[in-house]
């Protein structure tokens, strides 16, 4: 794997996204004192020089970093030109989110970067893309959903699915990424499952609305089943 020290030209180049900052080097050692010893260019997302990053938003880079107990992890970095203040609150969303299965675990949480789980594996739009998705991918991505309405956190992206929701190579059930912009409530279930039934068989049908109109007002378990009811009745889209 491609790795530097913390000092690279291209570990400092990401770390300190777009432009370096009296904070950088503060930053670098910060996160270095946090047991990181290398970033690790990978991903499908290039950043400005040809550096290979895993992901990329408005308010953050996401790259690999080498721990120094030889794990690699996820290491979430606030951009220096970020219109929010702080990381904290996401990754507080992350500790109570995955302890009910819903997202990855984070290790640290700090102000300026977040430490947590990497999840090598394919993502909800590889597999449409590949043909490859299965009612068994659905069911689990309805059942992250459901995980994290049960924790009280709406994600507020679902109803754009494809990039959140993963499917981690080590695991059974999917994953629910990037908290970013996450609030407090219920509604993940109904986001994502209208989603993919719209991309799936287009115009809802009238049973399956009752059902997203029953589950946003009591968000339970019975209406959630109701929802897999629809969704399973799609089997020949997958024939």
């Amino acid at each position: 794997m491609d790795c530097e020290p913390l000092t690279g030209f291209r570990a400092r180049r990401v770390l300190c996204y777009p432009r370096g900052d009296g904070k950088c080097r503060n930053l670098v050692y910060t996160i270095e004192a946090s047991g990181v010893s290398k970033i690790c260019f990978v991903g499908r997302v290039l950043v400005p020089g040809g550096i290979r990053v895993l992901g990329k938003g408005h308010s953050s880079l996401v790259v690999a970093a080498l721990l120094d107990n030889g794990k690699i992890a996820a290491l979430k970095i606030l951009r220096v030109d970020s219109k929010r203040d702080s990381l904290w609150e996401e990754c507080m969303n992350l500790r109570i989110a995955s302890v009910h299965g819903a997202t990855p675990s984070p290790y640290l949480c700090c102000e300026d970067f977040i430490l947590m789980d990497l999840i090598w594996g394919k993502s909800l739009r590889d597999l449409i893309e590949e043909s490859s998705l299965t009612i068994k991918h659905i069911l689990e991505a309805l059942e992250a959903a459901y995980a994290l309405d049960s924790a009280g956190i709406l994600h507020k992206e679902l109803h754009r699915p494809w990039r959140n929701v993963y499917y981690p190579y080590n695991s059974s059930k999917a994953l629910i990424i990037d908290l970013e912009s996450a609030t407090k409530g219920c509604g993940n279930l109904t986001r994502l499952a209208q989603a993919i039934y719209v991309r799936l068989a287009g115009k809802p049908s009238s049973k399956f609305i009752e059902s997203l109109k029953g589950y946003k007002e009591h968000c339970n378990r019975y209406y959630y089943n109701e929802i897999v009811k629809e969704l399973m009745a799609l089997k020949n889209v997958f024939s």
